[in-house]
């Protein structure tokens, strides 16, 4: 039972590896091609085009999150004044 399952395997392993290898690159990759983009998935220096997406995105939601605590500040929202020396209950 063990030898059929692994046989099997490795026939599916050997079909994949075949088409695999038949496929082939569909555009032609030439040195002129490479020189005029040596780094074809990078946007800047470290980051593709989607983290760069995804940390505008993350700079964008925290700045405007941020903006209403600061509004609170200047508004003294944020915490019960201290005007006075006596307790207030």
């Amino acid at each position: 039972m063990i030898k059929t399952h692994v046989g099997w395997f490795m026939g599916g392993m050997a079909l994949t590896l075949a088409l695999a290898l038949s496929g082939g690159c569909s555009k032609k990759v030439t040195s002129a091609s490479v020189r005029g983009d040596m780094s074809p998935a990078l946007a800047s220096l470290t980051e593709t085009q989607e983290q760069r997406a995804n940390t505008h995105a993350a700079t964008w939601d925290l700045n405007t999150r941020q903006a209403w605590d600061d509004v609170d500040r200047i508004l003294f929202n944020d915490r019960p004044m201290r005007l006075t020396i006596y307790p207030i209950p």
